[in-house]
């Protein structure tokens, strides 16, 4: 019986951002580790696609210069601190945000939620799925 299930294919990654605040903690943390890669979530005490343009730019810098590369955008897109019942033109504008740079570092995962639970019994699934199926769309 074989268990080689394809190990040149599987790498190791996690938030940095637990190890420190700012980036070049984050990238000394991760090459610490043996790890190449951060599921980027905040730097500097902000999500990646929360970050100004000018921070974005020294960002990309950073980890070209490192060897470090972003696989996933830990976001903030429709997560625990969003309400489903709040205008979804706040999750579409971080949407707007993250892709252009998603792109710009060739990142093809994002994480994302499904919104706070509700106080009640309406949960709103409708309008949840509603809105997951437009972020899904949106990223394909």
């Amino acid at each position: 019986m074989s268990t080689n299930i394809g190990l040149e294919h599987i790498y190791l990654t996690g938030f940095a951002d637990e190890a420190a605040q700012d980036l070049a903690g984050q990238i000394n943390a991760t090459k610490a580790l043996g790890w190449n890669a951060i599921e980027s979530r905040s730097i500097d005490g902000k999500n990646i696609h929360d970050i100004s343009d000018a921070a974005f730019d020294a960002v990309c810098e950073q980890l070209e210069n490192s060897g470090v590369s972003i696989n996933c955008f830990g976001s903030t897109i429709a997560n625990w601190g969003k309400n489903i019942e709040d205008p979804f033109d706040i999750t579409l504008v971080e949407i707007e945000r993250a892709i252009p740079r998603m792109q710009r570092l060739g990142t093809k995962m994002v994480r994302i939620m499904s919104y706070a639970w509700c106080k009640g019994d309406d949960q709103h699934p409708e309008e949840r799925f509603r809105r997951l199926r437009e972020i899904v769309r949106l990223f394909n």
